[in-house]
C-alpha cells in the first residue's frame, strides 16, 4: 500500500484534539472541584440523568462502570449495539477502545522488561532493524511516552477527510512507510508529540521480542491472566465474527476505514473487561511492582496542554488524589478510562455514538464526589 507523506502533517493530531478537547472541558484536573464531595447517591442520581438525556433505546449509546472506596457504585449500559439486528448493549459488549489501547500495549512491553526480553534503553532497531540507522537513537522509553519524534499517521486531516489509504492499513503497511519516511519531527528524548505511531511501533517490538504475534501474545499474556474475556485486537483470526458496539450502532468501521493498525488503537474490550484489568493490573499479576512503579512516573509533558504523560498513561491529580487514565476517540467510538492509583475509585465509559462530552460530564461529577 502506498501512503503518502504530505498525509501525515506534522504534530496535528486527532488524539491531540480530543485532549485538547478534554482540557477545555475540564481544566487541568489538579485543583479542587468541590469543597464539599457531593454523596453516593447524588453521584448516581446525575450519572443517571446525564445518561438519560445523551441516549436513546433505538440509537447508539453509553456503557457506564463506577468504582468508589473499593465497591462498584454505578453499572449501566443505555442504547444499541447494534440498531439494524436490535442487539442493546450490555456492560460485556465489546467496544473499538480507540486510543485506550495504549496503556494494555504499556503493560505489555513492561512484562517483556520483567522477563528481560528486552530494556527500556533498547534501540527501536534492534527489533526494527528495517528501519532507518537515523532512528537508531529512538529508545524504547521514547515510544512509551511519546518522545521519538516519529509524526503521527492518524492526523485530524486523514480521519475527518477520510482519506483513503487509510482504508485496509495494517502496521506492516506502517513500517513501510516509515522504511521509507525516515523523517522525524525532532530529535528523540529532546521534546514530546502525541503520536499513535510510537505504539504501533512498540506492538511490533512485542511480536519480535516475544516470537508471537501481538494479538496472540496479548491474548495470552494479558487479557486471560485478567480474567478478560470479552477483549481482541483487531487483527485476531479467531475473532472476525465477533459481536461488537458498531460505530453510531451501524457499522463497524470509524470514518469509513477499516484500519487494521493495532497498538496505539485497534483492541476491543468491554467495560466489564477493562474493570477486570484494573483488579489484575493493582494487584500484581500482570506487572512487578517496579515495573509498574516505572509506568506512574510522569516522563513527558505536552507542550500545548500541558498534560504530563508516563509509560502508556496520562498521569495526574484531582482533589489532591493521584490517577492514571487514558481517553480514546475515533469517529463514534469514545473511551474514558481512570484509575485512582490508591485502587479505590475506577471510572470506565465507552460510548459508540460520540457521546464524548457526556462522558465527559459523567467524569466531572464523579470528581465531585472525591
Amino acid at each position: 500500500m502506498k501512503i503518502e507523506l504530505n498525509k501525515i502533517s506534522q504534530g496535528s493530531t486527532l488524539a491531540k484534539a480530543s485532549l485538547l478537547f478534554l482540557l477545555f472541558l475540564l481544566g487541568c484536573g489538579s485543583s479542587p472541584i468541590a469543597t464539599t464531595p457531593i454523596s453516593t447517591a447524588e453521584i448516581v442520581a446525575q450519572v443517571n440523568s446525564i445518561v438519560d438525556a445523551n441516549t436513546k433505546s433505538n440509537q447508539a449509546g453509553i456503557v457506564v462502570i463506577l468504582r468508589k472506596n473499593g465497591n462498584v457504585i454505578y453499572k449501566r449500559a443505555a442504547g444499541m449495539a447494534d440498531i439494524e439486528n436490535n442487539i442493546p448493549l450490555t456492560t460485556n459488549t465489546k467496544f473499538q477502545i480507540a486510543s485506550t489501547s495504549k496503556p494494555f500495549t504499556a503493560v505489555a512491553i513492561m512484562q517483556l522488561v520483567d522477563r528481560k526480553l528486552l530494556t527500556l534503553d533498547d534501540s527501536i532497531i534492534k527489533f526494527l532493524p528495517e528501519l532507518s540507522i537515523i532512528w537508531f537513537p529512538i529508545k524504547i522509553r521514547h515510544l512509551l511516552s511519546h518522545q521519538s519524534g516519529i509524526p503521527d499517521y492518524l492526523t485530524t486531516d486523514s480521519v475527518t477527510n477520510k482519506v483513503p489509504w487509510l482504508n485496509g492499513l495494517t502496521n506492516n503497511d506502517l513500517l513501510s512507510f516509515y522504511v521509507a519516511n525516515q523523517n522525524l519531527n525532532f530529535t528523540p528524548g529532546t521534546s514530546s508529540e502525541y503520536s499513535s505511531a510510537n505504539f504501533a511501533m512498540l506492538a511490533e517490538i512485542i511480536g519480535r521480542a516475544s516470537g508471537m504475534p501481538f494479538y496472540q501474545y496479548m491474548a495470552t499474556q494479558i487479557f486471560a491472566p485478567s480474567s478478560m474475556t470479552n477483549s481482541f485486537i483487531v487483527n485476531d483470526p479467531t475473532h472476525q465474527n465477533d459481536s461488537v458496539a458498531l460505530n453510531f450502532g451501524k457499522n463497524v468501521v470509524p470514518y469509513g476505514a477499516n484500519m487494521q493498525t493495532y497498538g496505539g488503537i485497534g483492541q476491543f474490550s468491554s467495560a466489564e473487561d477493562i474493570s477486570s484489568f484494573a483488579t489484575a493490573l493493582f494487584s500484581g499479576r500482570l506487572l512487578s511492582q517496579n515495573s509498574f512503579n516505572e509506568m506512574l512516573q510522569a516522563r513527558a509533558t505536552f507542550p500545548v496542554s500541558n498534560q504530563t504523560y508516563g509509560y502508556g498513561w496520562y498521569v495526574g491529580a484531582v482533589n489532591g488524589y493521584k490517577y492514571i487514565h487514558h481517553l480514546g476517540a475515533l469517529d463514534g467510538y469514545h473511551s474514558i478510562v481512570r484509575f485512582l492509583v490508591n485502587n479505590t475509585d475506577d471510572v470506565i465509559i465507552l460510548c459508540n455514538g460520540g457521546q464524548f462530552r457526556a462522558a465527559l460530564q459523567i467524569l466531572a461529577i464523579v470528581d465531585k464526589g472525591l
